[in-house]
């Protein structure tokens, strides 16, 4: 799994929000930790695949041409 950067700071930057988040709406913090992480699971893939087919369908710029 290849993840950019870019994705890694910001994920790391909001886990606290969404840990915050979660333990209001859940109100149980081991079941926040096991959501957050299987949130941040499902991100990581998503980005993955994301980078990975980026640009697959993509016209070449005028500047390739």
């Amino acid at each position: 799994m290849e993840l950019s950067e870019e994705f890694i700071l910001e994920l790391t930057e909001v886990q606290q929000r969404l840990f915050g988040f979660l333990f209001k709406r859940l109100a149980d913090r081991e079941q926040a930790r096991e959501v957050l992480q299987r949130t941040n699971l499902v991100l990581c893939r998503k980005s993955s695949a994301r980078n990975k087919f980026q640009g697959l369908g993509d016209e070449p710029s005028k500047q390739d041409a």
